[in-house]
């Protein structure tokens, strides 16, 4: 489902956007978005 949720934005941003946007992404945004997309975050 994540990954469905991450292709649908990706699709709604366009490539050009998308990329810009994954230039910029540290380590820790990758970590926080992980924990978003698998709900660990509500707890």
């Amino acid at each position: 489902m994540a990954d469905a949720c991450l292709e649908d934005l990706r699709g709604k941003l366009g490539e050009g956007t998308w990329n810009r946007a994954l230039d910029q992404v540290t380590d820790a945004d990758r970590d926080l978005i992980a924990l978003s997309l698998t709900g660990e975050l509500d707890t």
